[in-house]
């Protein structure tokens, strides 16, 4: 019985600290942290809002980086429109850094429209997860 206990206490321990862990990196201040877009819009969305105040934060923090923004979008639409609006979704991102204090020699800006998916398929999920930016460092 006291094994029993033992393997249950462990257990719970170890789930305790994988949580904090996990939670501790979705908040990483080391990390640039990817955006997501509404469908046919390159309007910064509320809820990314905190993400880009973390991204400018640490652009701020760590001021010999330079970023590449990437702008993606999902597979609905022409090449051509693609581009265009992931051209504009990277420069939006951009916008809104300099807006936060980041110097705009320090960012420069790229489309990929839908070439970079980070989901296959079909569907709402997977079409937002590819509707995004993404910061690179150089």
């Amino acid at each position: 019985m006291k094994i029993i206990r033992f393997c249950i206490s462990f257990a719970l321990v170890v789930m305790a600290l994988t949580t904090v862990n996990c939670a501790n990196q979705n908040k990483s201040p080391s990390a640039l942290r990817r955006v997501h877009f509404d469908y046919d819009s390159a309007s910064m969305r509320g809820d990314m809002r905190n993400l880009m105040d973390g991204n400018a934060n640490y652009l701020k923090k760590y001021r010999a980086s330079k970023v590449t923004i990437e702008g993606h979008c999902d597979e609905r639409g022409t090449n051509e429109y693609n581009y265009a609006l992931g051209a504009r979704r990277a420069e939006v991102a951009k916008s809104y850094l300099v807006t936060q204090g980041v110097s705009p020699s320090r960012l420069g800006t790229v489309s990929f429209g839908e070439d970079r998916p980070l989901k296959t398929g079909a569907g709402e999920s997977v079409w937002y997860m590819n509707r995004r930016a993404e910061f690179m460092k150089k």
